[in-house]
Parts: structure tokens; C-alpha cells; sequence
């Protein structure tokens, strides 16, 4: 079943559009993981430097300074795992789109033919075929539902709470990094 041309004009807008999307999501899960990296390494810089003098104290004050190595480790390991599901949602979303495309000519081709027989039979025969087309459809509604969880799994990612979350560790592995450095300078003077 051919498409009209207004039509497929907007299916390749939208796959434009869908594209630099990905295309920006890519560069956004590369650079929070590269960041999320960073803030695990500046996380045991910046304990040692600025805190490891009182962290080995004793041994309550260790654990207790283990528990804020833990936590100055917690905005970079939210930034790694934040590039790796916007990593995932891009493939998958790639995969699911591909689906999509081709449900949507399957779909097309099984609907063609329904109306096509519909409109060469009289009576109540075409509403027979009618509803042996409407019937094939129906096949595909599992494999649309597959389809769509596919993508709805990264729904987290739009989550206003998540996102505020994720700049917040972004926020803290920068001034992570930053302490490190000072924890470095102070250390060499």
C-alpha cells in the first residue's frame, strides 16, 4: 500500500527529528558518564587529601569516613548510571522505531488488502471481509505492546524528580572534582 506523498513527508520529519534526538541523547550519555567517571575518581582524591588525616584516627572514625567516601562516591556513580540508561534508551529506541516501521507497512499492506476485498464484494460478504481484515490487525496489537514497552521502560528518564536528581549529582561531581584539586594543591605545598 503506497503512502500519499504529504504523508511520507511527515514520516521523514519526524525521522529526522527523531534522529537528532538520539543524536543528542548519545552526546548527553557519553558526557554524564565521562563526568559520573571523573567524580569516582576525584570522590578518593578529595577523601584522602582533605580527610585522611582524621579518617584514620581510629576505628569508628574510620567507618564513619568510609560512609562519607560512600556518599562523595554517590553523585558520580548517579551520573554513570544516568549515561547508561540514556545509552540504553537510545537503542533501544532505534530498535523500536525500526519495529515500528515495519508494523506500520505490514499493518498497511493487511489493511490495503481488507478494504480492497471489501470493495469488490457486495452485501454483507464485504462486511465479512471487513472484519477478517479488522480480525488480521488484531494480530498485531502484541506486537505493538512489545514495541511500546520497549521505550516506556526509559520513561524514568523524563521524570522531573529523576532529572533534578541527576543535575543535583552533576552539581556535586563538579564541586568533587574541584575539591580534589584543591586536596591536591594543599597537598604539594
Amino acid at each position: 500500500m503506497n503512502l500519499p506523498d504529504a504523508l511520507t513527508n511527515r514520516v521523514q520529519m519526524l525521522g529526522g527529528l527523531v534522529g537528532r534526538v538520539q543524536a543528542l541523547a548519545d552526546g548527553l550519555a557519553r558526557r554524564s558518564g565521562v563526568m559520573g567517571r571523573l567524580g569516582l575518581v576525584a570522590a578518593p582524591i578529595a577523601w584522602l587529601t582533605l580527610l585522611g588525616r582524621w579518617a584514620f584516627d581510629s576505628i569508628p572514625r574510620f567507618v564513619f569516613f568510609l560512609v562519607v567516601l560512600l556518599l562523595l562516591a554517590s553523585p558520580g556513580l548517579v551520573l554513570v548510571a544516568f549515561g547508561r540508561l540514556l545509552g540504553g534508551t537510545v537503542s533501544r529506541s532505534e530498535s523500536a522505531l525500526e519495529d515500528l516501521r515495519v508494523l506500520a507497512r505490514e499493518g498497511g499492506s493487511e489493511l490495503g488488502s481488507g478494504v480492497a476485498a471489501v470493495a469488490g464484494t457486495p452485501g454483507l460478504r464485504s462486511l465479512g471481509s471487513l472484519l477478517g481484515s479488522l480480525w488480521k490487525l488484531r494480530d498485531f496489537r502484541t506486537e505493538f505492546g512489545s514495541i511500546v514497552s520497549a521505550v516506556v521502560g526509559s520513561t524514568r528518564l523524563l521524570n522531573p524528580l529523576f532529572l533534578l536528581w541527576v543535575g543535583a549529582a552533576a552539581l556535586g561531581a563538579g564541586l568533587l572534582i574541584v575539591l580534589a584539586i584543591v586536596g591536591l594543591v594543599l597537598l604539594v605545598l
